[in-house]
């Protein structure tokens, strides 16, 4: 449970009081669920666990029946999404809230296990309203053309694309057929279509309330995704069929391989565990018949068992359970994990800090006595503001670790200086008073060909100030009291501060830092180009310095 609340507080705490006066006062209970339990993601699979954890109900038996129907997979689409299941629900009943539920799991399959419908895709369709067999084909945009779902007429396979590119919700999707001279066609033996995988269904096979035959079909292009989310709905929406819980199988046959596959795969998976892994994993001195009860909550099946180990039914709605160590998570989840006893560890031995992270802690404490406020940035930045944003593009490039294929122009590279994470942090606070003091110690990554990973982590401290004025006193000042800190002297060979050659800085105003004559940092007052790629309004300073060179001072 991960809180108690209502549409109004929801919206309230979002966008004010104002904006909450048309909203419903209703307890709503927002639930956490594990990223892996995707049988979980729907009231009747929610419903159905919580029957099995308290002893209500046993957990459901998935019945397949056997094929009456056949679906075709023409090695057209072997290239686009090869990968096809197919399943039935026969003597559904729908309600208005169990509809809902229905549209709202297949949205969240496409959303996580399917990733985007990039993936696996899936498509539900009245099925009285079709003639079987079905075929899985491929054709040419210029030879489709039906009425997608809730449009007001046919549509050809050559504007499909450009008619959801501005569609609100659709749109993210285009890109997945865009590339293709062939679209995925699914359709019945009249020729009549029922989708465009993983575009958009037919609105000739709409679903409705009065719908009492589905037929689901999935493709993509991994068998196990495919499979996990075509178990999850079948799972939670048998209920509804007539008798609860029976899914007719389909046959799939392929063209070139002249196979026929029976899907969905509805047989339960078997698993040995030891009690006494069990025990010692979870710390508790239970016997069999406790454990054996603890895994029959979370949904588990005990086939057989003795004093030493049991066998376990794993149903196929649970695709979280892959290891006997996922049984051992169940068995602790089931006991609960308050009622997990406490116990003192019988050794004991001695803490000690890395001395860098003690040294890191002397600067932090440093540096908020002096008046700055300590943020946490991301790891990861763009290039441009490791780069070109700091003026100092080719010479960042050759040491930034890139990440590849990144989703997002805002996390490319792993950053290689703290002061643009700082920079960014004021400008999303421009509300703050002025003027903003601001430091960060973390660590950058850099490119070395001399480690087993080619990179090493740098230690670093950076410091903004920003106001009406410069504040390169204040930053200036900031140094020399850190260095005092670590009872450094400025003196040519040891602590020392040269004429700087740092583009980001107004020229002239700018220095390099030195310590036995090695540089480990600069300082000086931004540029105003630098000012600008950031968005600040406001005159700004900063110093940046590495950690390592000064460690042993701490």
């Amino acid at each position: 449970m991960d809180e108690v609340t209502s549409e109004r507080k929801i919206h309230e705490k979002e966008r004010g009081s104002l904006a909450t006066l048309d909203y419903s006062d209703d307890v709503l209970y927002r639930i956490e669920i594990p990223a892996n339990r995707y049988d979980l993601l729907s009231t009747e699979g929610l419903s159905i666990a919580l029957h099995s954890f308290l002893h209500l109900a046993p957990p459901p038996k998935l019945i397949p029946t056997p094929p009456k129907i056949d679906l075709y997979i023409d090695s057209a689409v072997d290239p686009i999404r090869p990968v096809c299941l197919a399943a039935i629900l026969r003597n559904i009943t729908f309600t208005k809230k169990s509809y809902d539920s229905f549209i709202s799991l297949q949205d969240k399959l496409h959303t996580n296990i399917c990733r985007h419908r990039r993936l696996a895709s899936m498509g539900t369709h009245d099925l009285d309203t079709l003639t079987p067999p079905f075929y899985y084909t491929a054709k040419h945009p210029q030879d489709i053309c039906f009425t997608p779902l809730n449009q007001p007429g046919d549509i050809k396979g050559t504007q499909i694309l450009a008619h959801y590119s501005n569609d609100p919700k659709l749109k993210k999707y285009t890109h997945l057929l865009a590339n293709h001279s062939k679209f995925p066609l699914f359709l019945d033996a009249n020729n009549t279509v029922l989708s465009l995988p993983p575009l958009i269904n037919s609105n000739h096979s709409k679903i409705t309330l009065k719908t009492r035959n589905v037929f689901i079909e999935i493709t993509a292009e991994n068998k196990n995704r495919a499979d996990i989310a075509l178990n999850a709905l079948v799972a939670n929406f048998s209920l509804y069929c007539d008798p609860a819980f029976t899914v007719e199988t389909v046959n799939i046959h392929r063209n070139i391989t002249h196979t026929v596959e029976t899907t969905p795969h509805l047989e339960p998976r078997r698993l040995t565990v030891e009690y006494e892994c069990i025990r010692k994993k979870i710390g508790i001195d239970a016997s069999a018949h406790a454990i054996n009860t603890c895994m029959q909550k979370m949904m588990l099946t005990i086939l057989a068992f003795n004093t030493t180990n049991c066998i376990v039914s794993i149903p196929p709605y649970r695709a979280d359970i892959l290891h006997a160590c996922d049984v051992v998570e169940d068995v602790a989840i089931g006991l609960g994990f308050d009622n997990i006893p406490k116990k003192t560890v019988s050794f004991y031995r001695e803490v000690k800090v890395p001395l860098m992270h003690a040294f890191a802690d002397v600067v932090r404490h440093t540096v908020a006595m002096c008046g700055y406020l300590e943020v946490l940035s991301f790891a990861l930045c763009s290039k441009d503001e490791c780069g070109a944003f700091l003026m100092r593009q080719q010479q960042e490039d050759t040491r930034a670790v890139a990440i590849s294929n990144s989703n997002t122009s805002e996390f490319e590279i792993l950053r290689t200086s703290l002061i643009p994470g700082l920079l960014k942090t004021i400008s999303f606070n421009r509300e703050f008073p002025l003027p903003v003091r601001v430091f960060e110690v973390g660590d950058v990554v850099l490119l070395d060909p001399s480690t087993d990973t080619n990179t090493r982590n740098d230690k670093r401290l950076a410091a903004v100030h920003s106001g009406h004025t410069s504040g390169f006193e204040e930053i200036h000042g900031l140094l020399d009291k850190l260095m005092q800190t670590l009872n450094v002297q400025k003196s040519p060979g040891a602590f020392d501060i040269r004429k700087g050659a740092e583009c980001m800085y107004f020229t002239g105003r700018g220095a390099d830092i030195y310590y036995n004559n090695e540089k480990v940092g600069s300082f000086g007052i931004l540029h105003p180009r630098v000012l600008e790629c950031f968005g600040l309004g406001f005159v700004a300073s900063v110093v940046e310095v590495r950690l390592a060179p000064l460690g042993h001072l701490g």
